[in-house]
């Protein structure tokens, strides 16, 4: 999602590719597509919507995403700040990404 990468200077794939790699313990897929299926539901309970808006728009979204990614790292022993750090992507103009 191009608005993930524009606020967070790195796609959500790669931070979920990246806490799969570097997480303490085994992980299998089931277990984290169970675990996922459930979070999303804790997150969405915890969205609001914009004033004057009556849906989510890409940036509630990319939060909703974040949150995610953030509980997720918690529950694996990722440190946020050092995944951010090195998922960082200067190389490219955000919107560009998606295009090459």
């Amino acid at each position: 999602m191009r608005e993930y990468k524009f606020i967070y200077k790195h796609g959500f794939a790669s931070a979920l590719r990246y806490i799969l790699d570097h997480s303490e313990g085994e992980l299998n897929e089931k277990e984290i597509q169970e675990y996922i299926k459930k979070e999303i539901m804790h997150v969405t309970e915890k969205s609001s919507v914009h004033f004057g808006q009556n849906y989510w728009n890409t940036a509630t979204y990319a939060g909703n995403l974040r949150m995610l990614i953030k509980s997720l790292a918690e529950q694996q022993g990722i440190n946020i700040e050092e995944m951010d750090k090195e998922l960082k992507d200067d190389k490219i103009v955000w919107w560009m990404g998606d295009s090459f």
